[in-house]
């Protein structure tokens, strides 16, 4: 029986979760099975904030995840939801996109990296997140160069015009590049699928899947 791995949008946007499931439309295989899902209704549609974190996290936890083997938080912040659905689900793997995406750009110690994200809210918050991951704080590290912002929200992001969308993305990836980086991740699940040209690119959304399939197979 194949594992179950849900990946989830905890925003109520219905525009975000389709871009979620297009990207891991192919990733189902005879060993693992892929659902996504959005919000209740009630959550938020775009988490921009603390509140709004907490907000998506009480109305996700509502739900019941007990059929899924895996459970993947497509938000790009530390997200409430995490240690709750963790201390919930002890024998299930619970992991989030930021993580996962930090976890992927270490994996190539020469190369240096960068955020693009949605808000100044995250900018702080995706330093301290480096920090806690390497053990340090964040600006002790010549791996992390910064974090930039586009300014749209992650709806904007799926229902903005592409070439606005693209052009804002470069620009902020150029910036990164010019602090040293020459791995840009793209810091939110409305990102996901996007590409820019010249750079390497880390899609937070499918590395947590790609590590996701070889977390459940250890279950």
């Amino acid at each position: 029986m194949p594992s179950s791995i849900l990946l989830l949008n905890p925003n109520s946007s219905e525009q975000v979760t389709e871009g979620l499931r297009s990207l891991v439309g192919n990733c189902s295989d005879d060993e693992c099975s892929i659902t996504t899902q959005s919000a209740p209704p009630e959550a938020p549609r775009s988490i921009y904030d603390t509140a709004s974190g907490v907000k998506s996290a009480m109305e996700c936890y509502k739900r019941n995840y007990t059929q899924y083997d895996g459970v993947i938080v497509g938000c790009y912040s530390n997200h409430p939801l995490i240690p709750m659905l963790r201390e919930r689900y002890k024998y299930k793997q619970i992991i989030g996109v930021l993580e996962a995406s930090i976890t992927a750009a270490l994996l190539s110690p020469a190369r240096k990296f960068g955020f693009v994200t949605t808000s100044p809210h995250w900018i702080d918050e995706f330093g301290r997140a480096v920090g806690e991951t390497l053990g340090i704080g964040a600006n002790a590290s010549d791996r992390y160069v910064g974090t930039t912002c586009s300014d749209f929200d992650v709806v904007e992001l799926r229902t903005a015009k592409e070439s606005t969308v693209n052009a804002k993305l470069i620009h902020c990836a150029q910036d990164l590049v010019q602090r040293g980086a020459n791995t840009v991740v793209l810091a939110c699940a409305g990102m996901a699928g996007k590409s820019v040209q010249r750079v390497d690119v880390i899609d937070g959304v499918q590395v947590a899947v790609d590590q996701m399939k070889m977390l459940v197979k250890m279950l």
